[in-house]
């Protein structure tokens, strides 16, 4: 890992951005029914994303881990075929 052979100079963490911004394909119906098949309901904002950087970024303590912004889609039953029939 990264993370061991830099620390403890340096912490390597990352993001897991789940739905953020909606794509040029998608438009935001289709990325508004994406958000409700997730457990919180929403999607990400540049808010959230910020936020979750000042965290890693004072978590001095924290590396080696990524950080899920996903709405705990990863915990749905979330079908990846984005069909939203």
């Amino acid at each position: 890992l990264l993370a061991s052979e830099l620390a403890p100079t340096i912490r390597i963490n990352t993001l897991a951005l789940g739905l953020t911004l909606a794509g040029a394909m998608d438009g935001d119906v289709v990325f508004a029914r994406l958000a409700e098949k997730t457990p919180l309901k929403r999607t990400s904002s540049l808010e959230d994303v910020c936020q979750a950087i000042d965290h890693l970024l004072s978590a001095i303590n924290v590396t080696g881990q990524s950080l899920s912004l996903s709405g705990g889609r990863h915990l749905s039953s979330y079908s990846p075929d984005h069909s939203c029939a």
